[in-house]
This record gives structure tokens, C-alpha cells and sequence, in this order.
């Protein structure tokens, strides 16, 4: 697959773009795209060949690395269906704010007053709230590949929606996180 031709990283694997993936499977697609590109094989080849051949092999691994962790592969699908771009504000939803906004209380009254307990409480209570709203997208993400453009244009906005909580769910547990180092 020339590099001129910007493939994604699905394609790279002859994998449609989706959000759940077979991980055994990304893995012997990764090992056998691997061994065809591996620049220790052109070591004969002239430089051109060398060349096209590392890059394919950086391609291959960092398709990989993206492809086989569930977040870096979300945001990866959103971006490569043009769904979030760089520096989006994204609105929230009010009622998700509001909740958002008791537990950065709780996070500010830590600052002061960091006991232990009270941490690892509130750093649970973030992440049943992470899984809570996994759980309730899950159907969404698996039935993704077999939905028509339509549907996978309301799925994006609803797995979009998850993005931007879950990062914010996530810089709630890294203000957390200092005060248990």
C-alpha cells in the first residue's frame, strides 16, 4: 500500500472503520503486516525500497498502537469520520454539568484537606461514573459497523458525547491522582 495514498489505519488492516474490534484478531493482522514490511527485508533492496519500507513499518506500528487501545481508537474513528477537530469546544450537557460540577467541589475541598478515604471514595465514584456511561453506550459501539450512514451519523454524536465526558471524567481523576502522590 503506497504511503502516497494516505490509508487509514483500518484499511491498513482491511478493517472497517468501528469501535469494537477483535483484539486477537488486530494482532495477527498487525504481525503479518509486520513481517511484509520490516525493514530487516530490505536491507538488499536499493534506498528508495529501505526507505518506503520504514516508513510503511511506522505506519503499521503506530496503526497498531491506536487501533488496539479502546480510546486512542475512538478518537481516532470520531476524527476520521470528521466528527471532533483540534482545540473543539464541545458543549456538554447542563445536567452532566451540574453533576460535574458537585464532584470538582469535592476535588477543591480535597485540595485543602486531602484524606486518603475521602480520595479513593471520590476517585470510585469517577470511575462507576466512566463505566456507567460505557455501559450505556455499549450497544451503540458494537452495532456501529451494521448500521446504515444514518445511523452511524447519530451513533458518532452519541459516542462524541462520551468523548467529551469521559476526558473530563478523566482530568477529574488526574487532579485526584496529586493528591495520592
Amino acid at each position: 500500500m503506497p504511503l502516497d495514498q494516505s490509508p487509514d489505519y483500518f484499511s491498513c488492516f482491511d478493517l472497517a472503520p468501528t469501535f469494537s474490534l477483535d483484539a486477537k484478531q488486530l494482532k495477527k493482522r498487525f504481525h503479518r503486516k509486520s513481517r511484509a514490511f520490516h525493514p530487516d527485508f530490505f536491507t538488499q533492496a536499493d534506498a528508495a525500497a529501505q526507505e518506503e519500507a520504514l516508513q510503511m513499518s511506522t505506519f503499521i506500528n503506530t496503526a497498531y498502537e491506536t487501533l488496539s487501545n479502546f480510546d486512542t481508537r475512538m478518537k481516532y474513528v470520531l476524527e476520521l469520520k470528521g466528527m471532533i477537530q483540534e482545540n473543539e469546544k464541545y458543549a456538554l450537557s447542563p445536567l452532566f454539568l451540574m453533576e460535574m460540577m458537585e464532584l470538582n467541589e469535592e476535588v477543591m475541598e480535597l485540595q485543602f484537606d486531602p484524606v486518603p478515604a475521602k480520595v479513593s471514595d471520590l476517585q470510585k465514584r469517577v470511575q462507576a461514573k466512566e463505566a456507567s456511561l460505557l455501559q450505556v453506550l455499549e450497544p451503540t459501539l458494537t452495532a456501529f459497523e451494521t448500521q446504515n450512514e444514518a445511523e452511524q451519523l447519530e451513533s458518532l454524536q452519541l459516542v462524541k458525547d462520551f468523548f467529551y465526558k469521559k476526558r473530563y471524567l478523566l482530568r477529574l481523576l488526574e487532579s485526584l491522582d496529586k493528591f495520592v502522590a
